[in-house]
C-alpha cells in the first residue's frame, strides 16, 4: 500500500513538472539558422538571439573553432542547439550559443555586442584536414584561400537539430535548463552561467554587479589570483555580498540542504526576475532597492580599503605579527557581511579592534571552516560575522 503511494506520488510530481514545459524540436539547416540571424523582427531585432555579451563567457581557442567545422564538414552529428521562444516570437539559445557564434564568424555575418560585424574566421589545419589550414569562407584577394562553392553549400545544407522550448512553458524553465546544460566540464564556471541568465533577463542587474567588481576599492581588498578573476570569482562575491548580506539567518541556514552554487543561483533569479515569487514572497530589487544595496556595498569596502587595504581578508599570522598568505573566503564571510549586515552603526563600530580581536580568537573557530563544505560554513561564519560587528 505505501509502496503504491510512493509510486503514485511520483507520477504526480512528474506529470505536473511534465505540464510545465512545453518543447517542440526539428531540424535546420544551418543556411536557414543564419536567414534567421541576419533576418530582424518589428523591432530590428535579429529572429535568433545568440546574446553577444556570452562571447567574454564562452572562449573558445582556434582549435576548437576549427575543430567543430571540420565536424560539419565531416559529416559529424552535433550536439542538439536548445532555444526558448521568447513572448514576442525571437529564439533565445540557451545551449548551443559558441557553436552558432562559431559558425556565424566563419560565413562572416557574426556582430559584437555593438552590432559590428566580428573578424572573419580563419580554420587552423587538423589531422584529418591539413588543408583547412589558412581556409576561410571567402578570400576576395586570395581565392586559393576559399572553400569553393561546393563545400559552402554543403555546410549551408548541414541540418542541425534543434529543441525549443514554447512560450507556454513556465517562466523559470528556461532558467533551469540553461543552468543544467551550461555546467558540464569546462565549457564555463557557475558564475559565467550566472552572468548569461543576468544578461538574459536583467541587463543593467548584471552591469550593477559587474561595476561593483570593477569598484577601485573593493579590487583593493580582494586580492584574487588570475584563475579566480578569470572564473570571475568577483562576481561571485559580490553576489555572495548582495544575497547574503542581510539574509535572514533561518533563510541562510537552507543553505545547509541544498547545492551552494544552485543556492546563489536561485536567489540571483529572485531578485533580477520581476515576475519570480519564491516562498510566497517576491524578492524583486526596483531600483531604489539596487541602489541601496550599492551604497552599501562601497562603503564597506571604503572603510576596509582605508585601514586594512590588501590585507583585509588576509589570515593574521600572530607569531610573526604581520598578515600572511592569500585571500581567505572565511574571512570575507565574516568582515565583510558582517560590516555589510551591521551598516547602520558602521560609523560607531571600532573596526580595526574587531578584526583584531577576531584573528586573536581565530584558533577556538578554525572548526568553522576548515575541512568544512561551503554549505556548513557559511551559517556559522555569518552568524559569528553578525555577532562579531553588532554594538
Amino acid at each position: 500500500m505505501e509502496l503504491d503511494l510512493l509510486v503514485n506520488n511520483l507520477q504526480e510530481e512528474i506529470d505536473s513538472k511534465l505540464a510545465d514545459i512545453k518543447a517542440d524540436s526539428y531540424q535546420m539547416s544551418i543556411g536557414e539558422l543564419a536567414g534567421l540571424y541576419q533576418g530582424t523582427t518589428n523591432n530590428g531585432e535579429a529572429e535568433i538571439d545568440l546574446h553577444p555579451e556570452f562571447q567574454r563567457f564562452f572562449q573558445w581557442t582556434q582549435t576548437q573553432k576549427t575543430r567543430l567545422i571540420e565536424s560539419i564538414l565531416l559529416g559529424i552529428p552535433l550536439p542538439p542547439i536548445f532555444v526558448a521562444q521568447r513572448i514576442d516570437g525571437v529564439w533565445d539559445v540557451i545551449d548551443g550559443t559558441q557553436r552558432l557564434s562559431t559558425i556565424f564568424q566563419f560565413m562572416g555575418i557574426l556582430k559584437d555586442e555593438n552590432g559590428q560585424l566580428e573578424e572573419p574566421l580563419v580554420l587552423e589545419g587538423t589531422k584529418y584536414l591539413p588543408s583547412l589550414k589558412n581556409k576561410v569562407w571567402h578570400d576576395v584577394l586570395h581565392d586559393e584561400n576559399s572553400l569553393s562553392n561546393a563545400q559552402k553549400l554543403y555546410i549551408k545544407r548541414a541540418k542541425l537539430d534543434l529543441k525549443i522550448i514554447l512560450r507556454g512553458s513556465d517562466k523559470n524553465v528556461k532558467y533551469e535548463m540553461f543552468n543544467r546544460l551550461n555546467t558540464g566540464g569546462t565549457k564555463a564556471s557557475d558564475q559565467d552561467v550566472r552572468n548569461c541568465i543576468l544578461v538574459m533577463e536583467n541587463p543593467k542587474a548584471y552591469q550593477n554587479i559587474k561595476e561593483l567588481a570593477e569598484y577601485q576599492a573593493f579590487r583593493d581588498c580582494v586580492v584574487l589570483s588570475e584563475k579566480d578573476l578569470t572564473e570571475r570569482y568577483d562576481l561571485e562575491l559580490v553576489l555572495r555580498f548582495l544575497i547574503l548580506r542581510n539574509m535572514p539567518i533561518h533563510d541562510v541556514n537552507r543553505i545547509k540542504l541544498i547545492d551552494l552554487s544552485n543556492f546563489l543561483t536561485d536567489e540571483m533569479i529572485g531578485i533580477i526576475k520581476l515576475d519570480t515569487n519564491q516562498h510566497g514572497n517576491s524578492h524583486y530589487w526596483n531600483e531604489q532597492k539596487w541602489e541601496m544595496e550599492i551604497g552599501i556595498f562601497k562603503r564597506v569596502f571604503d572603510k576596509l580599503k582605508d585601514i586594512f587595504g590588501e590585507n583585509s581578508f588576509r589570515r593574521y599570522d600572530s607569531s610573526k605579527s604581520k598578515h600572511t598568505g592569500s585571500f581567505t573566503i572565511y574571512a570575507f564571510e565574516i568582515i565583510a557581511l558582517g560590516l555589510g549586515h551591521n551598516i547602520q552603526n558602521i560609523e560607531q563600530i571600532d573596526i580595526q579592534n574587531k578584526v583584531n580581536s577576531f584573528w586573536s580568537n581565530e584558533p577556538q573557530h578554525l572548526n568553522l571552516w576548515r575541512a568544512k563544505s561551503a554549505n556548513s560554513r557559511i551559517p556559522q561564519t555569518i552568524q559569528l560575522g553578525r555577532n562579531l560587528f553588532s554594538l
